[in-house]
């Protein structure tokens, strides 16, 4: 008789804390979506792709781009996690008309080389790849 008494007094403080306010939630304030002049010629990948000097709707459609998006059979060791995309049009756009209107279609990606591989002797603990 007891414990239902406890359970409910711990349900009940729980209830008015999380009600009171206290409780931080992350929310969108660390989303930053650009100040106007600046993002509309330089947009979010800027750094990254080159970007189309005449920007305006495409005329594609989600039939149309749907292509762009890696697929890979079952039996390929690759999968579709790809690191470094030549474009960043690569048919998820959440509007068919934005894909290909901001960012040429191909980029050279700046790749970083493998790091080298360490020597014998500073091999502890130390997992390496087929090269």
């Amino acid at each position: 008789m007891c414990n239902k008494y406890l359970i409910l007094a711990f349900i009940t403080l729980g209830i008015f804390y999380l009600a009171s306010g206290n409780v931080k939630k992350e929310g969108y304030s660390n989303l930053n979506p650009g100040d106007y002049p600046t993002a509309v010629d330089k947009p979010i990948l800027y750094d990254d792709y080159i970007v189309n000097p005449q920007q305006q709707l495409s005329a594609l459609n989600a039939s149309d781009i749907y292509k762009d998006y890696p697929r890979f059979p079952a039996t390929s060791t690759k999968n579709n996690n790809v690191r470094y995309w030549s474009s960043p049009d690569n048919g998820t756009c959440s509007r068919a008309e934005l894909c290909g209107s901001i960012y040429e279609k191909y980029t050279k990606q700046n790749i970083p080389k493998r790091a080298k591989r360490p020597g014998w002797d500073k091999r502890v603990n130390y997992y390496t790849e087929n090269y």
